[in-house]
This record gives C-alpha cells, structure tokens and sequence, in this order.
C-alpha cells in the first residue's frame, strides 16, 4: 500500500523538500511503500523507498550479469512509531543511495598514488592477510601505488585541506578494474541530511559502528551486556514498550570501542523461527539509551527483508551480498555461533555508559574530530550531493576512515591483515589474537 494513502502528499512536499525527488517520471525516487512488518517482529511503520531503473539513466548500474539493474535493492527503508518519520527516513535514505551511484567518469581523476599530490596514502588501506591473497578466489589484491586508479576529490577533516581518495572507496557501482581491486564497495561511511555538520556526524559514526561490528564478529569479543534498569531512559522506553508486546527478546551489549563513543551491539531472537531465529544489529550515539532504541526500531525492516532471502550460495565460502550472511545464520540451528555473547560473563549499565558531549550538530563534530585525531587516524570527506539535492538544502556525504576496521561481506575477503583487528582487542583487555583465533563464521550484520 503506498504510504500517500495515509499521508495527503501535498502536506509532505510542503514540509519536507526531499519530497520533491520524488515524481513517477523524472524524480530521483519513483516512489515509497509501505512494507509490511514480519508479524512475530514488534511492530513499527515501515518505509520503503524506490528509485526504479537507474540503469537508464546511467548505464554503470547493472546487475553483475550486465542486466537492468531494475530488480537490484535500489533504494531505502525507514521504520519508527510514527509513520510519517519512517516515510521520511525512507526517502532520505534513498536519496543517500542515488547520489552514491550518481557519477560521470569526467568527475574522476586517473594517476598512480605516486604521481598525485594529495592523495591518501594507500598504506593506510586496510589489507587482506597474506592467507586470503593466496587464494585464487579471493577478489581483492593489495593497493598499489604505482598503477593508475580513479580518484574523487576529499576533504580531510583533520588535517583541513583538499586531497583525493580512491573513488572505489566513495562510490557504488564503479566497476572497479584490476588495479582498484583492494576495497568492497559498500554504502559505508554515508549518510544524508539537511546540515553539513549532521550529515558529516552520521556517516563518522556509521563508520565507528561498522569497526565494532566487524571486530565483534572476527574477534569473537565477549561484550559486556547491558542490563536496563527503572525507570527506563525516556529515549528508549517507548520502544521497549513496543518490543516486550511482541515474541522476539532482544538483548544488548556494549561494543564502545577505544573512541569512546557509546556503541550498542544487539542480538534479537526468536525461538524456532526458520529464517530470523537470530538477528544482530548496532548503533552509535553520543546517548547509549538512544542506541538502545535505535536497534529496536531498525531491526523491523531488515526482518521483514530477510524473511524472504532464499538465494543465498550454497557454499559460505562463496557468500558476498550483504544478506548472504544474515539469512544463514537466522536458522535457528545457528544459535550456537551467538553463544560467545549470549553467555557472556560480563555486565555493564546504560549509566556506565554515558559520556559529556555537545548537543549542537557543530560541537558534535568537533567532538567526534577530536576523538579520531587523538588516536592518529585520518578521517576523509567525499561531498556527493547531487545538483537536484543541493537545491533542495540536502548534503549527502561519504566519510573514509582508514584505519577503522571495515565490516566486509565477503567471506573470501575479510581484511584479515589490517593490523586494527589485532591490537585492540589485546588493548581493550579481551587477550591476544592471532590469525588463526579469528571466527570463520561468515558476518550475520545485515
């Protein structure tokens, strides 16, 4: 059913200017639909915005057989209590995905790293180990400098100057060729919204939460669980509410990592349920309680998703997409994998948690700066708002953050050589790993 049957639409596209990308013929998005919850999943409006067939305006966008890129997940979802924020958070999301797409080859620049001042150093780029390279199937190779790649222009927000960042890093549907092969192209590190500083925000922190999420997994990291005690943070009691109405038990856990921003790993599960028995999801905030909440509200969409993925590879070996991981191991026969932090020892409590940061978007962003830089990481800003965006007032922006780990979906590429893998789990106090400790289990994020 299409959300305009409950919303007048001459009301959204007077509040909301992203409403203007969207027009059956012409606009970005093509539409937004309601989607209908997976019925044991507590029970959230749900937003699904459509971008239809790019491949007609850019004929990079195809399916990996070259096809119309028609049925490809094309564009967003949003989900909350209310469902003109899930309708916004849909068409937000989708515009996010279009101008990740969104490219001509004139915006690139092509040089070696040694022959392009500015450019990022591509040492910094995490690797696969040598074990991973070895093998004839494993799709990536090692950065190198002396051949020639595709550049964007960046901004470094840290060391405040122009540069240039490998384009494979900042866009989708690149087509990488042999010598960008180092880098999976995934939507991480983006993020839309009507404030530079807010967008900038979001995508710094999808970034950190994708580091705590990979090194979870890899690392196996008994995480401290969160005990939620009364009366319940305000921010995160409604939807609390919501979820104890329904069957699925959602714990969660604190994966805040050495930056010190508050992060909340979660598992959801249902007992005997064949396709989502068991569910992860993460967040990050300046507001733990606000994580907390935040996982409740997003885990509706994607179980709805994966209630109906059933073209995942035989073989995990083989596993690529972003659900492939996800739907196998919602069988209920893989409870055991989860067990490192279902069981885990550790407590800790949403007080335990908390942090004094500023409230303004600008402060926040200094905030999150601050953090990184004192940690010698770099942290690159790709600016990829489009003409019909930027006259609307939105930014949509790719952040890049070498040094943080990646969260690949690639089971035979899972940049097991970045260095970040091992030395914090030994920092955080969690002991020593080694190449051969790490889960083989593929990723269950989806």
């Amino acid at each position: 059913m299409n959300i305009g049957h409950n919303l007048d639409e001459k009301y959204l596209r007077k509040k909301y200017s992203v409403a203007k990308l969207l027009a059956p013929t012409g606009g970005i998005l093509s539409g937004i639909t309601r989607l209908c919850g997976e019925h044991t999943a507590p029970d959230f409006e749900i937003a699904v915005s459509n971008i239809d067939n790019m491949t007609h305006t850019f004929s990079h966008i195809t399916q990996p057989d070259g096809m119309d890129a028609l049925n490809e997940p094309m564009g967003g979802a949003g989900a909350d209590v209310d469902v003109e924020l899930a309708w916004i958070r849909a068409a937000m999301e989708g515009a996010e995905r279009y101008a990740n797409m969104a490219y001509h080859e004139s915006d690139f620049i092509i040089a070696a790293a040694n022959d392009l001042p500015n450019a990022m150093d591509l040492d910094t780029v995490p690797r696969c180990s040598e074990t991973e390279y070895a093998n004839p199937y494993c799709p990536y190779r090692p950065a190198d400098k002396s051949l020639p790649i595709r550049w964007s222009r960046a901004f470094s927000l840290t060391e405040k100057r122009e540069m240039f960042v490998p384009s494979v890093m900042a866009h989708l549907y690149l087509k990488p060729g042999v010598s960008e092969a180092f880098w999976q192209e995934i939507s991480t590190g983006c993020a839309a919204h009507y404030s530079l500083e807010k967008a900038l925000v979001s995508a710094i922190c999808e970034v950190i939460e994708r580091d705590a999420i990979a090194m979870t997994w890899l690392a196996k990291l008994p995480l401290p669980q969160i005990e939620i005690t009364q009366p319940c943070p305000p921010e995160l009691d409604k939807n609390l509410q919501i979820l104890a109405k329904g069957r699925v038990r959602q714990t969660f856990y604190d994966a805040t990592t050495d930056l010190g921003i508050p992060i909340v790993y979660s598992i959801q599960t249902l007992e005997e349920h064949p396709t989502v028995a068991q569910y992860v999801n993460c967040a990050v905030s300046f507001n733990a309680a606000e994580c907390c909440a935040k996982t409740i509200r997003e885990a509706a969409p994607a179980r709805a998703v994966l209630c109906h993925v059933d073209d995942t590879p035989a073989d995990t070996e083989d596993f690529r997409s972003l659900y492939d991981g996800a739907a196998h191991l919602g069988n209920p026969n893989y409870r055991d994998e989860f067990e490192f932090l279902l069981n885990t020892p550790n407590r800790t409590t949403l007080d335990a948690m908390k942090i004094e940061a500023p409230e303004d978007d600008k402060g926040q962003l200094n905030f999150l700066l601050d953090r990184i830089k004192s940690h010698d990481m770099d942290v690159f800003a790709v600016d990829l708002t489009t003409q019909e965006q930027r006259a609307l007032g939105i930014w949509v922006v790719r952040v890049i953050i070498p040094q943080l780990m990646p969260m690949s979906t690639v089971q035979r590429g899972r940049f097991l050589g970045h260095k970040r893998l091992y030395e914090y789990p030994e920092k955080a106090g969690f002991g020593s790993l080694s190449e051969a400790d790490i889960n083989p289990t593929p990723q269950p994020f989806a």
